[in-house]
């Protein structure tokens, strides 16, 4: 499994979708040129390059097929294409599994706690709610 970093979670699909961008302008294609050569519609070319519409490892396939891209710049992108499929997919799970409630109640609480005491070496740390004055 490949471990995704926080600061790193959506980068992988703006970057995957500015690279499928780069690579249609770069084999000077217009959308509807390359949409063609990859029996897909203009739109969704426009959506997979403006990172609105998340590309299966086929479409990821199709569009570097039609821009002919080298084996070198295929096997790149199809990399990205895996942890963009790889960071969708965890964040679907934490979100049916209902993680991503719990990850922000947490933060919510670390957020209004503070030690009570400062920690001496070894001792576990304590935590507790923080008082607001109204």
């Amino acid at each position: 499994m490949v471990a995704i970093e926080p600061d790193r979670l959506g980068q992988s699909g703006l970057e995957l979708a500015a690279m499928l961008k780069h690579l249609r302008n770069q084999a000077g294609l217009s959308g509807v040129r390359l949409a063609a050569r990859c029996h897909m519609s203009q739109s969704k070319i426009s959506r997979l390059e403006g990172n609105k519409l998340r590309p299966s490892l086929v479409d990821v396939e199709q569009i570097l097929r039609g821009v002919d891209a080298s084996p070198a710049v295929a096997a790149e992108v199809m990399a990205m294409a895996r942890i963009a499929q790889t960071e969708w997919q965890d964040r679907k799970a934490l979100h049916r599994k209902g993680l991503d409630k719990k990850q922000l109640e947490l933060a919510g609480l670390e957020a209004v706690t503070r030690p009570t005491r400062p920690r001496a070496s070894g001792a576990p740390l304590v935590w507790s709610r923080s008082r607001r004055s109204s």
